[in-house]
């Protein structure tokens, strides 16, 4: 009996059919059933360890015992995006206070746990409670529900019965163990977007376990993507409308164990008694590489109000914003600043405007807000004057973030009672000025003081002393405010993204001539795309302020917004950086903004080509007209791409980013160099060398169906462009023309018939262009 057990449990009827057949004995087959029946339980309560959804593209099991996350399988392909799990790994972490003590507990606090399934297979809510330290009524509910025809699915969660704890964060869903996917690659949207290939091997190398990033802050966007390009990809997002606080978490280990997670912050209230974030936490399968993640985000970050109020769809951008040529990132006084300016927009024949730090009477980084008189005296309004005829105009910095607490209005104008609060009811401070040792420290946007402040200095900039815009620094962050006599809810909520609102009408109404007076701030972020004219995205220059390694930066912003967001700003420059005139004389370099080593002139090439192929508007810092013959290759580039960019406005301002195509371009091996971007640090230039690509490339859409392919070619040689694209790809007509656009102007390079494009196009060295393709 026991051998016959063992050989029908693995797969018994086919054996019961066969010993029938060979001894003719009902008796026989009753006998290989009662024998089989353990073995078949067996494998049932095998089965029944699990909760299993499926909507055909997607699965997921969840412990029945536990309530543990098991697996994410992709039907498709039929793998399981989780490592080795077990029972006592939580799906969420609760953090508060109980009483005064702080309170941090997972599912495996609680003694009971319960499910409802649902009868499509596509929905369940887990129920875990009687935890054993608290009251009896609390209790997590949490919600998992498949789409119907993708492989997606929602996550929500609630808390109830709070009565004895003071909730301070919820972290759901935590997705632990995510199998490795083989040549990973993660791709987070930090302001402008940034890939990390491998990031397993790189964070463990580094020491690094948590990821943590803000949004709305310097997490621009509220999605994560993990994927191999080749086979499969996770993904993970928030699909939060209203742009509550929250953080999002990268989890991982040395040994190579990844992580995702979202932390929910509630108000921080004694009289919460239940807490339920308004938005789901979207989870799911994909194939493809960082642009169809982007993909994918937009479909739904493109219908939200954020971009259907931006500012640029809307044609609210101020007009001269609108029709920027190039800028001019100088800093100091006017002659080293709007002079340098007027001089090359007289030779590129384009509107030049200027960003403009160090204008005002106080250093730079610790004496905000008091940036009155500016430091040129009474000659500032006569040389702004001067400049706007010369069609340069001025977007002056002005911090919307800090205040500097050693400066006499600090306490003299009780800044102190407006500042943003920690949880533990303290000031956050930080040091930038590493020459005067002063502080900056975070103000509550969400208090009328500092509203109101910031608009009067808004309305002296502008009105009084003619300046054409802000550059309101530190835009694109926000807090998490904790004071109870501020006006808004403690600790989480949506109250900062309201009070930006409100800022903004402050501002807007404080000019004579409001459309004239533009609005730029620092980074990235979709929420402030109905408040924001411009955005300086920085990330094209990471090798100057981080080196080569780890993360690189890419056009992620741009490829979900681009059409909504006028993004500008780089670090790329020929000189040294400057010395600011008001900190201390002894700290002053002999070398400030004079050449760099020509070995990083390249340097200054890829940093252009970049802002050109990613559709924004060009910059130089530390510009001065020498350049134009100590550098004369590297100008002319500049001029290239300036000019090129002005006659394809169509793409590489109002475009839409496409899937790029898959070009044969060579790499080559170039020197980088790292300093910061103040000279005076004793920091002596580091660095580098790795491998970059010798041409650069973007895809465009228009409003007008055509595509365009923006090119920038950084090496000396030319570079021949054979391809051949599909119309259908792109959307285009089967038959149509293909232009050329240059600095020199449009023209007609050939027709494509029947569908196939075949490119064949010539690209000289050192230069850039657009490649228009359609009607």
């Amino acid at each position: 009996m026991n051998f016959l057990k063992q050989i029908v449990c693995s797969n018994f009827l086919p054996y019961v059919s066969l010993l029938k057949t060979h001894y003719n004995s009902k008796l026989m087959v009753m006998v290989l059933l009662i024998a089989i029946l353990p073995c078949k339980s067996l494998v049932a309560q095998e089965a029944d360890r699990s909760i299993r959804l499926d909507n055909g593209k997607i699965s997921i099991e969840i412990n029945k015992e536990t309530g543990a996350l098991e697996s994410i399988r992709d039907n498709r392909s039929d793998k399981n995006l989780l490592a080795k799990t077990n029972d006592k790994t939580s799906l969420f972490i609760v953090e508060g206070y109980q009483g005064k003590a702080k309170l941090t507990f997972d599912a495996n606090a609680a003694r009971s746990f319960n499910y409802i399934e649902h009868k499509n297979d596509r929905e369940i809510q887990l129920i875990w409670s009687n935890f054993n330290f608290l009251n009896s009524e609390l209790k997590i509910i949490a919600t998992i529900n498949l789409e119907k025809e993708t492989p997606f699915s929602s996550w929500k969660i609630a808390v109830e019965g709070l009565k004895e704890i003071k909730l301070s964060q919820l972290t759901y869903p935590i997705i632990s163990n995510i199998a490795d996917l083989g040549k990973e690659e993660l791709v987070i949207p930090e302001w402008m977007g940034s890939l990390t290939k491998d990031p397993r091997s790189y964070y463990a190398k580094n020491l690094k376990t948590t990821l943590t990033l803000n949004y709305p802050d310097h997490l621009a966007m509220q999605f994560f993507a993990l994927y191999n390009p080749n086979e499969i990809g996770l993904y993970y997002a928030c699909d939060d409308s209203l742009a509550y606080a929250k953080k999002m978490v990268i989890r991982l280990d040395q040994n190579k164990s990844l992580g995702l997670e979202a932390v929910h912050i509630p108000e921080f209230s004694e009289n919460l008694n239940r807490y339920e974030p308004s938005y789901s936490v979207r989870l799911g399968t994909f194939n493809g590489d960082w642009q169809d993640a982007a993909e994918i985000y937009a479909q739904w970050g493109r219908k939200q109000w954020w971009a259907k109020q931006s500012r640029l769809k809307n044609a609210n951008v101020t007009e001269w914003l609108m029709n920027t040529g190039a800028w001019v990132w100088n800093r100091g006084r006017a002659t080293n600043v709007l002079d340098p300016a007027t001089t090359l927009g007289k030779e590129l024949k384009l509107p030049v405007n200027v960003l403009w730090h160090w204008w005002h009477g106080g250093s730079y980084d610790d004496s905000f807000p008091d940036y009155f008189p500016p430091r040129d005296g009474n000659s500032f309004i006569s040389k702004i004057d001067q400049a706007k005829k010369n069609n340069v105009n001025a977007l002056v910095y002005m911090n919307q973030l800090k205040w500097g607490s050693s400066m006499p209005s600090w306490n003299e104008e009780k800044a102190y009672l407006s500042a943003s609060k920690n949880i533990d009811g303290q000031l956050e401070s930080h040091m930038y000025n590493i020459f005067t040792k002063k502080s900056l420290t975070y103000m509550c946007l969400a208090t009328d003081f500092w509203k109101a402040k910031y608009a009067s200095l808004v309305d002296s900039a502008i009105n009084k002393y003619h300046v054409s815009g802000i550059y309101m620094d530190q835009t694109c962050l926000s807090r998490v405010c904790y004071d109870p006599n501020h006006d808004h809810p403690v600790g989480g909520g949506n109250y900062w993204m309201k009070h930006v609102k409100l800022r903004d009408e402050l501002n807007r109404s404080q000019p004579k001539s409001p459309k004239e007076a533009a609005f730029a701030g620092e980074g990235a972020g979709e929420a402030w795309l109905p408040y924001i004219d411009a955005f300086l995205t920085l990330g094209v220059s990471k090798e100057r302020y981080a080196g080569v390694n780890g993360p690189e930066t890419i056009p992620l912003f741009q490829a979900v917004y681009h059409e909504y967001a006028v993004t500008f700003g780089n670090y790329s420059s020929l000189l040294t950086p400057p010395y600011d005139e008001m900190w201390p004389k002894e700290f002053a370099p002999e070398n400030a903004e004079t050449l760099l080593d020509p070995r990083f002139n390249r340097q200054f090439l890829i940093e252009q080509a970049r802002s050109f192929v990613w559709g924004m508007q060009p910059m130089i810092a530390n510009y001065q007209p020498f350049l134009k013959k100590d550098r004369a290759k590297e100008m002319a580039f500049f001029s290239d791409v300036a000019k090129v960019r002005y006659r394809a406005l169509k793409f590489l301002l109002n475009g839409r980013y496409m899937k790029n195509l898959k070009l044969s371009v060579p790499n080559s091996v170039y020197d980088m160099s790292k300093l910061s971007i103040y000279a005076g640090q004793n920091e002596k230039v580091t660095a580098f060398s790795n491998e970059y690509p010798n041409v650069y490339q973007g895809t465009w859409k228009s409003s007008d169906g055509n595509i365009g392919l923006s090119l920038a070619n950084i090496q000396e040689d030319t570079y021949k462009l054979v391809h051949q694209v599909n119309a259908a790809d792109y959307g285009l007509p089967n038959n149509g023309t293909i232009y050329m656009i240059e600095a020199k102007g449009k023209t007609k390079v050939g027709n494509y018939v029947n569908g196939k494009i075949n490119l064949d196009v010539e690209l000289k060295g050192m230069s850039v262009c657009v490649i228009e393709i359609g009607n």
